[in-house]
């Protein structure tokens, strides 16, 4: 019976694909067929053709380790940037896909809403395998997205880092907790405002949410060393200020994820 599933299931995947090649969701090139069904994974595939997935990526050896921007700015340390030489995030570092630059900057605008379909998965599939380093070096308890506020959520209808926080808690056997936060403020949207106002903008808009309406506490997190996932990370101020509310409920550390690195001209704003 499992030799006849196989089959099945060949003879079907493969007729999909013959009446609906996949295409790259990035330049919508047809995939080739033995790359797209290698990185096949259940129903979510990797759906970047090979020339877009090394224009999505950073070269690694320009990387800053602590925050994941460019090393133009070495600091006295190799892996961190001058930047980050002076600055102290309550996070232990980033892991980044990418720069915030084409074609990352429209598949990430594309994510934001619900037509947006395989993108998120297949941004956080390309992560775990492009950061395959990165990511066995992690020690991780769970995993929490970067929350949207419920009036956003009900505009757009998905929360991509939620999207994406499914897939890494999937690859490295740990909770998804999605429910764990909540943005009980609505905050303006960080790409429109000027560094400074950023932090200010976010201040006190997060809080842990509470196990039910009967049960006001809320999850316990003592101990626990948390993979805060996030789509587009420029100066740092969302991240840091839910690091800061997970840490001081008791969380041991906290890992930042995100698809794309913004810095200097290519930070947002707009969208």
């Amino acid at each position: 019976m499992p030799r006849v599933r196989r089959l099945l299931k060949w003879f079907g995947d493969t007729l999909a694909d013959l009446l609906y090649p996949p295409r790259c969701l990035a330049c919508n090139k047809a995939l080739d067929h033995k790359e797209y069904r290698h990185d096949y994974n259940g129903r979510h595939a990797i759906m970047f053709c090979r020339a877009c997935r090394q224009k999505i990526a950073a070269p690694r050896k320009k990387i800053c380790l602590y925050c994941g921007g460019s090393l133009f700015t070495q600091g006295e340390r190799p892996e961190r940037c001058i930047s980050c030489e002076q600055t102290t995030f309550p996070f232990r570092r980033v892991i980044a896909l990418g720069p915030y630059c084409e074609p990352l900057r429209s598949l990430l605008l594309q994510a934001k809403h619900r037509t947006g379909g395989e993108i998120p998965w297949s941004l956080a599939r390309l992560t775990t395998l492009l950061r395959r380093d990165d990511f066995a070096n992690l020690e991780i308890d769970l995993v929490v997205p970067v929350p949207m506020h419920f009036l956003r959520r009900l505009l757009r209808g998905i929360n991509s880092p939620e999207v994406m926080a499914a897939w890494y808690a999937k690859s490295l056997g740990v909770p998804c907790r999605s429910n764990l936060l909540q943005r009980h403020r609505a905050t303006r949207r960080q790409s429109s405002l000027p560094g400074p106002k950023r932090r200010t903008n976010v201040a006190g808009a997060f809080a842990l949410r509470p196990r039910s309406r009967f049960l006001r506490r809320p999850l316990d997190i003592a101990g626990k060393r948390i993979l805060l996932v996030d789509d587009i990370f420029t100066t740092g101020a969302t991240c840091t200020e839910i690091a800061k509310l997970l840490l001081s409920a008791g969380a041991k550390e906290i890992t930042v994820v995100t698809i794309a690195r913004a810095e200097g001209k290519d930070i947002p704003r707009s969208g």
